[in-house]
């Protein structure tokens, strides 16, 4: 049996719980603020005018994430391993040559949206997409700065930035300014003006905080231009053609129908959003603390960390699942109001396709961390193609339903697809014997919950009630199976160090179940 360095694992899961849980705090705080932000603009513009600026945050973060370059993925990857080596000079090169390409790609990216944007609105025919695209350009270069700042910070295990300027200034910001628009000029000019100026507010913030915080001492830089490009150049690509998948619905949606469907579609997609809260929360700080290992040659501790956070995001996310899977119009109606219940069927479909995402964990991120970014390219480039064919097969005869049915089977393809791929290139999987017992007493549970549920009426007012009931089914479920591991004891000790509380009772109890 292959021996692990048991103290290697214990401190890669400490890092990235103490990593998740504070993005996880901001990620709670920013997600509840981008609801009422979302809330704030459905209620101050028409469903018509609320497609359109769907549709042009769409293209805005598509953009936006293309400008980037595929450097938020490469900088904190060079920037951990690097930090393995022990290799200043190289850490500084990073550093710079970030700065240097990405604040090109900003300027020059907000150029093309911004005069493209009469092209574009002439190709959706849908008036009023090229006012809403223009001030989106405007914000291009403030997202890249904002992000060259955060990706630098979490390549040295520190995601306080992420939560800083990411997950609540912005967030903060933009309620500010959405809510001052709403009482002031409720109209969507003043809406995409308060996104910009979230922006600008938040991008002067993280440079100040950056010239306070500088991660590195002043000196020789090595020019590590070249070498980020060429390993950036891919990420690029399959950041570009990711966008384009993920966003392939709603930019088919608006050519084949209407502004107003592209706005009942996109009261179900922010929900959708809540799902995957706890796996981007570890993803963050996932691929710096593993390439550390992997610079180390231990594949061993990577698979044991990896399988032990992949059950933890699973398990925390499944009673969210549970309430808008069985739940979809009292949810929609919850949040949005009773005119967005037209969406309940393209919701529950949706949910499905993250909730897959989501049991394979941060399966995309270790492929980065084997420095294949180029199989990152293939996959993307194989899942645009079929979520292409399967929206224009699909949007034409079942519209918002077809364009949620396109999205969760794609989502389901890329990842089967990236967990062979990661298994070939180094045995490593999340499915351990507890996280598969784990999965399949969770699967009873949802037939069990659904059944119980199908003939009994809730009013969306008692939606909390029953989120509760399921968290604590579930729990009796994990501890009936006894689907824990002693990686889950190391998790709660750090969550308890980081919280204050006294989770001894529950160890203790854990323990037992051993």
């Amino acid at each position: 049996m292959e021996k692990i360095d048991i103290a290697a694992v214990d401190l890669s899961i400490k890092k990235i719980a103490k990593g998740a849980g504070i993005i996880f705090a901001g990620t709670v705080t920013g997600m509840a603020v981008q609801l009422i932000n979302r809330i704030l603009i459905v209620r101050s513009i028409s469903m018509a005018d609320y497609g359109i600026f769907s549709l042009g945050l769409v293209l805005f973060g598509i953009a936006g994430t293309m400008s980037q370059g595929g450097f938020h993925m490469s900088v904190p990857r060079f920037l951990g391993y690097y930090r393995g080596k022990k290799d200043e000079n190289r850490i500084r090169g990073v550093i710079r040559s970030s700065f240097q390409v990405q604040v090109f790609l900003g300027i020059a990216f907000s150029f093309i949206l911004f005069f493209g944007a009469g092209y574009i609105e002439n190709f959706y025919q849908m008036e009023g997409l090229k006012m809403a695209l223009q001030i989106f350009a405007v914000g291009i270069p403030l997202f890249d700065l904002i992000h060259i700042i955060i990706n630098i910070f979490k390549g040295f295990d520190n995601v306080n930035p992420t939560l800083y300027f990411n997950n609540v200034m912005l967030v903060g910001l933009r309620f500010l300014f959405l809510l001052a628009a709403a009482m002031v000029a409720p109209s969507l000019p003043y809406i995409l003006a308060a996104y910009v100026g979230a922006l600008a507010g938040t991008a002067v913030s993280a440079v100040v905080y950056y010239k306070w915080n500088n991660p590195v001492v002043r000196g020789e830089a090595a020019p590590m231009g070249k070498e980020l490009l060429l390993f950036s150049l891919p990420l690029f690509g399959t950041v570009f053609l990711g966008q384009l998948m993920n966003w392939t619905d709603v930019l088919m949606l608006g050519y084949f129908t209407s502004a107003d469907l592209v706005g009942l579609y996109s009261g179900a997609v922010p929900l959708c959003g809540i799902l995957p809260i706890f796996l981007s929360s570890a993803g963050v700080i996932f691929v710096p603390v593993l390439s550390v290992l992997y610079s180390r040659g231990q594949l061993s501790e990577m698979k044991k960390a990896y399988s032990t956070v992949t059950k933890w995001i699973f398990s925390a996310t499944l009673p969210f699942f549970l309430v808008i899977f069985i739940f979809p119009q009292m949810v929609l109606t919850f949040f949005f109001g009773s005119t967005y219940q037209g969406a309940h069927t393209a919701l529950r479909v949706l949910s499905c396709g993250y909730m897959f995402h989501v049991l394979m964990g941060p399966i995309g991120q270790n492929l980065v961390i084997f420095g294949r970014p180029r199989l990152l390219l293939v996959n993307n480039t194989a899942g645009l193609l079929l979520n292409i064919g399967l929206n224009l097969l699909l949007i034409p005869q079942y519209g918002i339903n077809g364009a949620a049915t396109a999205t969760s089977v794609t989502f389901v393809f890329l990842n089967v697809l990236a967990l062979l791929q990661v298994y070939r290139i180094s045995g490593m999987h999340p499915f351990s014997h507890n996280y598969v017992k784990l999965l399949g007493s969770s699967l009873g549970l949802v037939v069990l919950v659904t059944a119980l549920f199908r003939y009994v009426t809730v009013s969306y007012w008692i939606l909390p009630v029953v989120f509760v009931v399921c968290v604590v089914s579930y729990v009796l479920v994990v501890l009936v199976t006894k689907s824990f591991d002693r990686e889950d004891i190391v998790l709660l000790k750090t969550l308890e160090r980081r919280t204050g509380l006294d989770l001894t009772w529950l160890k203790k109890i854990l323990s037992k179940f051993l």
